[in-house]
């Protein structure tokens, strides 16, 4: 209805422009606005610019046609029960009026005064009624924009945004046509001046909207229309004119393609209609469903038109915060992306779809269409999990027990993890959730015989753990013993060369030094600050021996293991113990690292390097 009403509006503005600038600028008139995007799209919105627009394009066609009282009473309405801010467009056509000697300003408060008093009452009470309070809206807004300044609570944009964005979007083409008509046509210049005056003055609010000066294009179209039929009736005239006459006929071809492109940019501009079409598609007709619409999916496609499901309830609440307990009345939602990460989303709802949206143009140098649309994830269609369609889960009645399990050899994933539900039965009498009740307990009957497979391994790894620290607390114990007793000194028959290994004899000499030590309590002090000085080494260097060592001997046995795999395979138990011989030779490193060597060797006869070797050959032997 609101289409049709501004079409018959524009009907009679065309009629006017026939009968004032000749068929042909009509004409171009309607190509013109025909080809271009925005106009056309906007005019089945119901939004208040475009309300108001059917009463400015009236008062458009009176002003130029010289009907003074109507353009006032029209224009009295449209500023004050829909828009203030034609009071600048209107306005300027008034002065206009007024400097060139059309129009008196007493006969302007002549006609203006009564009809703001009866237009400003009428608002008032008709919009006091539904508000239930005493308002006059526009008034409030021409306040919160103006005198309070809070239109940039929107949004801002630069001061020419209107100039570089707006305008070339919604006239495509057209506008290189406007100066044109300025020079050619001397009739449409006041018109024309206001009408940029209006979008001048406008600019200086820094929110911004393309539908804020929508009231313009009809006057911009007008001025290209008439450039437009200037050069296609002169087309004959030379071969510059034909070229003109080409270029206006050409430019409509490139309005349609610029609409075309533009109307493929605005259907990503609706994630919320398609989310909820989407929705009614996934779920069947039969199901009992409260679905809440997330305020982004309101503002963008979701209608009352959309609501099609006579058992579905439909929530717009714009107040909730998402908890658990405000979500609980719901099995489905409509949400914006950004909330995924909310804790009771990832709990109680699982995601059925992501729904994209505009985000931006991109150029594409290696494809036949250079310029490409950008879209994003914006708006999640969840849906509450363990739902069953025929019967809602209630609050009480939801899964409100969830049992993970984790072991050291596996992590389950979210997908497969564990869960344990308390059904109540009684409640239950569907054939669906009996059948789902029952897929569910074979399900958790598989699981509980692998719980219970992998607790009994964990328990013998658990057993194996405790022996293998029984075995460690015995060697600390004993290397203790060593560092704080002194063993007697003794001359070894056979020395040891630098790094070289130790060989039997000295092995032996070594073993019964070290006995000797665990049998006295007596400790020989004699030449121990010699023999403390020769030992003091870095605690780093001493460290880097000794991993060295390690090392070279971890290879070995790693390289014997390897061929000890291809004959039979290593069982959990012996992986266990490797970790644990790991971890068991760490600390025994860090025991010697701190020992007097002294106290085992004799530093004079046998490096410190071949001492080291021979204790932890000592230790793995006993181990």
């Amino acid at each position: 209805m609101l289409a049709l009403i501004v079409s018959v509006a524009w009907s009679k503005w065309r009629q006017v422009v026939c009968n004032l600038y000749g068929s042909h600028v009509s004409l171009w008139l309607n190509l013109i606005t025909l080809t271009q995007f925005h106009l056309m799209f906007y005019m089945s919105r119901t939004l208040p610019n475009i309300m108001v627009l059917p009463i400015v394009i009236y008062a458009l066609t009176c002003w130029i046609a010289r009907q003074t009282k109507p353009f006032i009473i029209y224009s009295g309405v449209a500023i004050l029960i829909f828009r203030s801010e034609l009071s600048i467009f209107l306005g300027l056509l008034l002065l206009i009026d007024v400097v060139f000697k059309r129009l008196t300003v007493q006969r302007i408060l002549k006609i203006a005064t009564p009809t703001a008093v009866l237009v400003l009452i009428t608002s008032v009470v008709i919009d006091s009624f539904f508000w239930q309070r005493v308002l006059w809206p526009e008034g409030e807004v021409l306040w919160y924009n103006t005198v309070l300044n809070k239109s940039s609570n929107w949004g801002t944009s630069p001061f020419l945004w209107y100039f570089y964005s707006a305008l070339p979007r919604s006239m495509s083409c057209s506008l290189m046509f406007v100066p044109f008509g300025l020079i050619m046509e001397p009739r449409v210049r006041p018109l024309t001046f206001a009408a940029l005056g209006y979008v001048l003055i406008y600019s200086i609010m820094p929110h911004k909207e393309l539908r804020f000066i929508i009231y313009v294009l009809p006057v911009f179209n007008l001025t290209a229309a008439a450039t437009c039929a200037r050069f296609w009736l002169n087309a004959s005239k030379s071969l510059i004119h034909k070229f003109l006459a080409f270029c206006a006929g050409g430019h409509l071809l490139l309005n349609i393609l610029m609409t075309l492109f533009l109307l493929t940019v605005s259907s990503t501009n609706y994630p919320g209609g398609a989310a909820l079409s989407r929705l009614h598609s996934l779920e069947p007709e039969f199901s009992n469903v409260t679905v809440h619409i997330a305020n982004l999916a309101a503002q963008s496609g979701v209608s009352r038109f959309l609501q099609m499901r006579t058992n579905w309830r439909y929530c717009k609440n714009e107040y909730l915060n998402y908890t658990r307990v405000e979500l609980s009345p719901f099995s489905h939602l409509l949400v914006e992306a950004k909330n995924k990460h909310n804790t009771h989303l990832q709990e109680d709802f699982e995601t059925l779809e992501f729904v994209e949206c505009f985000h931006s143009i991109g150029i594409q140098y290696n494809s036949f269409t250079p310029v490409r649309i950008k879209t994003r994830p914006c708006l999640l269609i969840v849906r509450r999990k363990f739902y069953d369609f025929g019967n809602p889960i209630e609050e009480d009645n939801a899964p409100s027990e969830e049992i993970e399990l984790h072991n050291s050899q596996e992590q389950i994933s979210n997908d497969e993890g564990i869960s344990l539900r308390k059904e109540r039965t009684e409640t239950k009498t569907d054939k669906a959730r009996n059948s789902e009740y029952e897929k569910l307990k074979g399900t958790m009957h598989n699981r509980s015989d692998y719980v219970e497979t992998l607790s009994r391994e964990v328990d013998n790894l658990e057993s194996l753990v405790h022996q293998r620290k029984g075995i460690r607390t015995d060697i600390y114990k004993h290397l203790k013993d060593i560092k704080h007793k002194k063993p007697i000194r003794k001359k070894l028959s056979t020395p040891l060369d630098d790094g070289n290994t130790g060989g039997v004899d000295s092995r032996k000499e070594f073993r019964l030094a070290k006995q000797k030590s665990f049998d006295t309590n007596q400790i020989n002090f004699e030449d121990v600050g010699e023999a403390t000085r020769k030992a003091k080494t870095t605690k780093l260097k001493l460290r880097a021996i000794i991993e060295e060592y390690y090392r070279s001997k971890g290879r070995q046995t790693k390289k014997g293991d390897l061929e000890t795999m291809e004959e039979k395979s290593l069982t959990a138990q012996q992986s266990m113990e490797a970790t644990m011989k790991t971890e068991h030779m760490k600390q025994i490193i860090e025991e010697i690292s701190s020992m007097d060597l002294s106290q085992l060797c004799n530093l004079d006869k046998i490096s410190r390097k071949a001492c080291l070797k021979m204790i932890i050959d000592e230790i793995e032997e006993e181990s």
